[in-house]
């Protein structure tokens, strides 16, 4: 046993020496047996500790005492983060326990590696529990053993070492070793989805059989990826066009692929449906998928942008005589002289008509020309500046986007 999981660390991480890790430790058995592990397997690596605390239990603070304690003998740093959960719903405890990760290793300044314990257990709830919830086919793979995220300021990735052995084997390594962990008291009470399967998958240990099914569908996966390809592997944009032949349904089932291939969240399968059908029927709409990321359609083409570029900017700003720089929308500006009466607003119709070579040569999408700010000498009524691709004033004015915009 205790062979075996080393083997496993070894294998597993050994790839991956030349990055910074962290590690998630929450004070459980399976966090606990994983830090202990790596520090036996790779005993000269620096580790980032990372506690979060979720604030709901009343021994919170004390398992929070717990992990401090354990780190404190190792020369590895320690960061706990307490969060502020406003729902009692684990999906709610999952996206600010992955909130405050992210918040952590952005403050660090660290693209990293992150560890965590899942193990195979987790994996069998995961699959059952998106199975009943009619979760599309790309999230019915479960649990991932490396996961890459891009956020608009940190690159980071997520390796789950232990996912191949089950919760037993890790309780019975910590046994072996005589390590200490906590228990969380909530883990037993049913009332949890996650812990009623867990009780269900436990009195029927035939369900095994659908680990070997979650198997078979990753290898269908793989497949299906090499031949979709074509199609999906571009990552900001998919190309409609080359779908003419493809059935909305289709469409839609590749969109889920496209999203999950590249970690992003998938919308509900109704929401997906009315947004191909109205890119179908040549509308443009927008689906918002998170705070970070929006879907924005046409009839030839579904881009991937951030979000903050398409929320809706001013419709005109005055620019003072005392101000010296602003935001509009998702760019920002800054005066180093102003002596101009100037507004800053969209273009009119007219002088969209103007910009069409300017447009193509700067590669500005039709999707977002709305949302690029035009700096107007209100006195002379003309076109000083237009976001970051024209600028006859540049001895006065600089404007650049505040995110990356650009696709490739």
């Amino acid at each position: 046993m205790k062979s075996t999981l080393l083997q496993t660390c070894h294998n597993q991480l050994t790839p991956y020496l030349d990055h910074d890790w962290a590690i998630g430790l929450s004070g459980g058995c399976d966090s606990v047996v994983l830090y202990h592990l790596i520090k036996s397997v790779f005993p000269q690596k620096p580790l980032t500790v990372i506690h979060i605390n979720h604030q709901v239990q009343k021994q919170a603070n004390e398992w929070e005492t717990f992990c401090e304690n354990l780190v404190t003998c190792t020369d590895d740093r320690f960061y706990a983060r307490r969060i502020e959960c406003t729902k009692e719903s684990e999906e709610h405890f999952r996206e600010k326990r992955f909130e405050a990760f992210e918040l952590q290793l952005l403050e660090l300044k660290e693209n990293c590696i992150l560890l965590l314990a899942h193990h195979a257990d987790d994996q069998k709830e995961t699959v059952l529990w998106r199975f009943l919830r009619g979760t599309p086919p790309p999230g019915l793979l479960g649990i991932q053993p490396v996961q890459h995220f891009k956020g608009n300021q940190l690159k980071w990735t997520i390796i789950r070492p232990l996912l191949q052995h089950s919760r037993q084997e890790i309780e019975e390594y910590g046994q072996e070793q005589k390590l200490q962990w906590v228990t969380d008291p909530s883990n037993s009470n049913t009332k949890y989805t996650r812990n009623a399967l867990r009780q269900f998958l436990r009195s029927n240990p035939t369900i095994e059989c659908m680990l070997f099914t979650h198997e078979r569908l990753n290898d269908y996966h793989e497949l299906f990826l090499k031949l979709s390809e074509p199609f999906i592997s571009k990552r900001r944009h998919i190309s409609l066009s080359a779908l003419a032949h493809f059935s909305a349904k289709d469409i839609c089932v590749l969109l889920n692929l496209w999203l999950s291939n590249n970690t992003h969240p998938q919308p509900s399968w109704h929401a997906l449906t009315i947004f191909v059908e109205q890119c179908l029927n040549q509308e443009h709409p927008l689906l918002n998928l998170n705070h970070e990321w929006t879907l924005i359609g046409s009839a030839e083409n579904i881009y991937l942008e951030n979000t903050i570029f398409f929320s809706e900017p001013p419709k005109e700003q005055q620019i003072n005589s005392t101000q010296v720089e602003g935001i509009w929308g998702a760019f920002q500006w800054r005066f180093v002289a102003q002596k101009r009466n100037i507004i800053i607003r969209k273009l009119k119709p007219d002088e969209s008509k103007k910009m069409g070579n300017l447009w193509k040569k700067h590669n500005i999408l039709p999707h977002r020309r709305a949302y690029y700010p035009a700096f107007i000498d209100r006195d002379e009524d003309k076109i000083l500046a237009y976001g970051d691709i024209v600028n006859n004033i540049s001895e006065e004015l600089t404007c650049l986007p505040n995110l990356d915009i650009v696709i490739d």
